[in-house]
């Protein structure tokens, strides 16, 4: 059961990264959460609320409802 839960949920990163990379957002999984690359000095909250509207869409198309958080770094 661990390792069905862990691929479901991998499907989920996978398809939440390419509707990001689609929206030409600069992101790269690890683990269980997406980074937004940014090389500028301030924090692009668009498009960080643009990608925590797009996880949260492909948990609700799997029928589930995720609590997430943002860290910046």
């Amino acid at each position: 059961l661990p390792h069905l839960l862990m691929r479901f949920e991998s499907v989920i990163f996978t398809r939440a990264l390419a509707a990001a990379f689609a929206e030409r957002i600069p992101a790269i999984g690890i683990h269980d959460c997406i980074a937004v690359v940014d090389n500028a000095e301030s924090v692009d909250t668009a498009q960080q609320q643009k990608v925590v509207g797009i996880i949260q869409e492909q948990y609700m198309n799997a029928g589930l409802v995720p609590s997430l958080g943002v860290e910046r770094y």
